[in-house]
């Protein structure tokens, strides 16, 4: 069992997958956020064509991919945390995504559409 303090990095294998994934959220939310402002911002451009004519499969992937990956972060810092007795404050950073993720699929269904 490991033990460290607030200040420290993860000690645990479950911690540091942690971090990992939290940091692979961060850079596919990034890359997400970037080909939305691609396909608003240059619609008219070549490279806004070329992305708007990407397969809807595609893009639902990548989505999916990054609430996956957020859930999975979330998890795993739980793991740490509870589990190992980490105390480390990536993984309380490493709660973060999940708390997005399920934030977007609670609003998702309770909220109605607009029509």
């Amino acid at each position: 069992m490991t033990h460290s303090t607030g200040s420290q990095l993860p000690q645990s294998r479950a911690g540091r997958v942690a971090q990992w994934l939290m940091v692979t959220f961060a850079g596919l939310f990034v890359l997400n956020q970037l080909s939305v402002a691609v396909q608003n911002d240059l619609r008219d451009t070549a490279i806004g064509q070329i992305a708007t004519q990407m397969p809807v499969a595609l893009w639902m992937s990548i989505g999916f991919a990054l609430l996956g990956v957020g859930l999975a972060a979330s998890i795993s810092a739980l793991i740490a945390i509870i589990r190992h007795h980490e105390r480390s404050w990536v993984l309380w950073l490493a709660l973060l995504p999940g708390l997005f993720v399920v934030f977007l699929l609670v609003g998702e269904l309770l909220i109605a559409p607009f029509d």
